[in-house]
């Protein structure tokens, strides 16, 4: 007796089947259902896709997860470790942006949150908490502006 695992590639979570998008808590096995275990990606949850496709979405969601860390840790360092400005200064230069800069910045920690779940990843792992919580207490203004109180850099993790 074989077991067929499910794999949705569109949330890249395994499910019940097709057509069932749930996604599978725990797996159980019996004595010998393992002597045959059968992987079956899905695209959109119903319709097997090949092996090649399944792949090539697996490699750009990896590339993409990459992508998007090193461009948040970036943006992050370019504001709380910048050598060349404090933190107040380059949020003051933000202007009426500022407050879009810190929503973009919080969606893209929640994406990578989201990444790490779907992974089994602890967020750690992919983002410290170093590289994503603020240093300094930051009021933002109706204006789109933020102020910054009590800033300073902090240091490059060696």
């Amino acid at each position: 007796m074989g077991v067929n695992l499910h794999v949705d590639l569109e949330t890249i979570q395994l499910i019940q089947g097709p057509g069932q998008r749930s996604a599978v808590a725990a797996l159980r096995f019996k004595r010998g259902d393992a002597a045959r275990l059968q992987v079956v990606f899905l695209e959109s949850g119903t319709t097997p896709a090949s092996t090649m496709i399944a792949t090539s979405r697996l490699v750009a969601d990896n590339q993409e997860s990459d992508r998007r860390i090193k461009f948040h840790k970036s943006c992050f360092d370019a504001v709380w470790r910048n050598p060349d400005a404090s933190p107040a200064d380059i949020i003051e230069a933000l202007g009426t942006s500022a407050v879009t800069y810190f929503q973009a910045a919080s969606e893209s920690v929640r994406h990578i949150a989201e990444i790490a779940e779907l992974s089994g990843i602890p967020l750690d792992d992919l983002l410290s908490p170093e590289d994503r919580e603020m240093h300094s207490e930051v009021i933002f203004h109706e204006d789109g502006t933020a102020t910054v109180t009590m800033a300073s850099t902090i240091d490059t993790p060696s």
